[in-house]
């Protein structure tokens, strides 16, 4: 499908510096090209009050936003402090290399060499969040923070106002997190749709906690989550529970399965048919021992656990009533049920 811009468009129009599309266009920030275009509207020059009222931003925020420019050199600072920058540069402009190459798959996606990448944890000149002032004195000694917000505002698809570059500068400078695993981060949280900066931070300060602090600790950290990801969605599914998330007591339950007593998806499900069939409702206690009982029986398939249940009658009348026709005691899960299990409450927000 081809797009065409109508005919009459044509009649008023003003130029762009190629480089700007060829260039920038992918990595710019939504801000920072309607900013640019403002001042191209304008005849090349406008002040930023002027911007900030047609684009209902503030004056910091535009500020930030046309410092792109002004680094890649696309735009010129005048000292007239009535107008922000002067005629644009016509010609193309490049932007560095270590800016350019990598944006968009994130394992090429390495900061400048010439600079450090993991600051000292808690070393900092300040303890709470930076202000702008202090952002941009940081950005002119450490060009890795204007690597980490292009990066992390390409992935993210937004424009990075202050309190989110605030956010970063505090996971990079004062907790001492390397760029990659922040950028690890983001990619985790944009995959399972939690792009807020908050739910960003508090994610990136809890894998700190676990000894998440490089790039690979932080791939394999992603690829326990994926699984247990994948895991809850098996568990919620055949459980029929759509209505909420699962809580961390549950998600423990279903590690063991899975990684203890190896059990097939199928082979839950059943368990979960015979607690429905004995007690009327899910509990994953019950689940459990009933997986228990399987494993310890060697038992790994739905058909294993048929034939157990179906044993000849001679067998299963040398057993009490209570377990007749089942490979595991029910009286026993009964009571650990009623006296380890109860009401399940919304989980908070954590990864």
């Amino acid at each position: 499908m081809t797009y065409t811009v109508s005919s009459d468009q044509w009649r008023t129009v003003f130029a762009v510096p190629t480089s700007v599309v060829d260039q920038h266009i992918l990595i710019c920030g939504a801000a920072a090209l309607r900013a640019l275009l403002i001042i191209l509207r304008s005849g090349g020059s406008a002040g930023e009050e002027e911007i900030a009222r047609r684009l209902s931003m503030d004056p910091p925020e535009v500020r930030d936003a046309l410092r792109y420019w002004i680094q890649t050199g696309i735009l010129t600072v005048q000292s007239d402090p009535s107008a922000l920058v002067q005629q644009p540069h016509l010609s193309s402009s490049s932007v560095p290399s270590s800016q350019l190459s990598g944006i968009d798959s994130l394992p090429s996606s390495t900061p400048p060499k010439s600079v450090r990448q993991t600051p000292p944890v808690g070393v900092s000149t300040y303890r709470g969040r930076p202000t702008s002032e202090q952002i941009a004195a940081m950005m002119e000694k450490d060009p890795n923070i204007e690597f980490l917000f292009q990066s992390a505002a390409n992935q993210l698809g937004k424009y990075l106002h202050l309190t989110d570059r605030s956010s970063l500068i505090y996971l990079y400078d004062w907790a001492g997190i390397p760029i990659d695993v922040i950028l690890m981060v983001i990619q985790y949280c944009c995959s399972i749709g939690k792009k807020q900066m908050r739910y960003i931070e508090r994610v990136a300060l809890n894998w700190l906690d676990e000894g998440v602090n490089s790039l690979e600790t932080a791939e394999a950290h992603i690829h326990k989550l994926e699984e247990q990801n994948r895991w809850d969605n098996e568990i919620k599914s055949a459980f029929g529970i759509r209505d909420r998330d699962l809580v961390e007591k549950e998600q423990k339950y279903i590690q063991k399965w899975y990684q203890e007593y190896h059990s097939g998806i199928a082979l839950i499900r059943l368990a979960y048919e015979r607690t429905i069939e004995n007690i009327g409702r899910l509990s994953f206690p019950y689940v459990d021992s009933i997986l228990k009982s399987w494993h310890k029986k060697g038992i790994t398939t739905p058909e294993q656990a048929l034939q157990e249940r179906e044993k000849p009658a001679s067998e299963v009348q040398t057993q009490p009533s209570s377990v007749q026709n089942t490979s595991y005691n029910l009286d026993e899960i009964e009571q650990l049920v009623s006296g380890a299990e109860r009401p399940l409450k919304n989980p908070s927000e954590r990864r």
